[in-house]
């Protein structure tokens, strides 16, 4: 059943490219299969907030949606509903309420109304981690609907991520996640660092970094980032004294170890590159030979994540001596812990998460 609608929203995008465009051959999809429809961008208003302070008592954020056709031009549709998803982090479960119905020109701009949209889900506040997902549902003149989202397909047109539009990757929705904001006060200071995989935890501390000290452009550009994407970061960074200990002298050279992390402000996402930890290993020691110190990196991280509500730092990476016995310690998960996090913070947080049951009415 996925396959089939997923075949059938490929047919239906784009009927309106031009004649120019057929001739491109780096298109993101199949023009020869293409019948009919449009595609959409939808991106965040500039100047408006990226997400939900999940913290403050009387948030009201300054929200908002840019609507463009990609490419620029008239597309074979009717109409557009502006559709909003709610992610509930309490069960996982996924509810959609239609914003605003019979959209009929384009491009628009559409400021969103905080308290309609709990209204709508019949939500007294949202609760820290919940999600809010901004998509469109688009009906096409045959009455067929290209959703934006469904029950079965999950978010829609992830095939169309590699399309370039005024300069960035097209966009198929806008998330404004329920986060607490980052205050470097607040996190400054006692820390602890935890080796998930072994249940293995150290004392700490996190300091904020200089707002120079950011990593190099090649980095993000690794990641697959263009220089509007990298402009467009509003990055803090922190760094961690203390991630590696170890009390055996005979095994490690140097006082304590370090890793530095990025978070942006604006996104919540966390940026953690290849790095030296600052501790030096005796590889051949712990292989039973010869004294052999090397150079301990923190390399290749996946999944880093940051929970600014509750102050953790999550992610999975190599743990590896930078020389040549090929000897390393392979994938490790870890958490950073900041015990630093303001008590204002916490117990506004527990204020909220007590009345979690009661303001998800269903």
């Amino acid at each position: 059943m996925q396959k089939l609608i997923k075949a059938v929203m490929i047919a239906l995008l784009v009927g309106f490219i031009t004649t120019s465009c057929n001739q491109d051959s780096d298109l993101p999809y199949p023009i020869e299969e293409v019948k009919e429809g449009v595609l959409v961008d939808i991106s965040q208003k500039p100047n408006t907030d990226g997400f939900i302070d999940a913290i403050a008592p009387d948030t009201q954020p300054n929200l908002g949606v840019s609507l463009n056709l990609v490419p620029k031009g008239d597309g074979q549709w009717d109409k557009i509903d502006l559709v909003i998803i709610y992610q509930s982090s309490y069960d996982n479960t996924y509810r959609k309420f239609v914003y605003q119905e019979n959209i009929t020109s384009l491009p628009q701009t559409i400021d969103l109304d905080y308290d309609k949209i709990l209204d709508g889900f019949e939500l007294e506040r949202e609760n820290p981690g919940d999600n809010f997902h901004v998509v469109i549902d688009i009906y096409l003149p045959n009455g067929l609907v290209v959703f934006g989202w469904t029950p079965y397909t999950g978010f829609t047109n992830t095939d169309f991520a590699s399309w370039q539009f005024e300069g960035r990757s097209y966009s198929r929705k806008v998330v404004y996640p329920a986060a607490c904001p980052i205050d470097p006060d607040f996190w400054a200071g006692p820390a602890q660092s935890l080796d998930v995989g072994e249940g293995f935890a150290e004392d700490a501390m996190l300091s904020v970094l200089a707002t120079d000290d950011v990593p190099d452009n090649a980095y993000f550009e690794s990641l697959g980032m263009d220089a509007n994407e990298i402009n467009a970061l509003e990055l803090i960074g922190f760094e961690l004294e203390g991630f590696f200990l170890d009390s055996d002298p005979l095994t490690q050279e140097g006082d304590t170890s370090k890793l530095k992390f990025w978070i942006n402000k604006a996104s919540f996402q966390v940026f953690i590159p290849d790095q030296p930890t600052g501790l030096s290993w005796n590889i051949g020691a712990a292989l039973g030979g010869a004294d052999d110190f090397q150079e301990i990196w923190v390399t290749e991280v996946v999944t880093a994540e940051a929970n600014t509500c509750n102050g953790t730092i999550s992610f999975v990476a190599n743990w590896m001596p930078i020389g040549e016995s090929g000897y390393g310690f392979g994938e490790m998960e870890f958490q950073i812990n900041i015990l630093a996090f303001n008590d204002q913070v916490k117990n506004s947080m527990v204020s909220r998460t007590n009345v979690l049951q009661s303001i998800a009415k269903r």
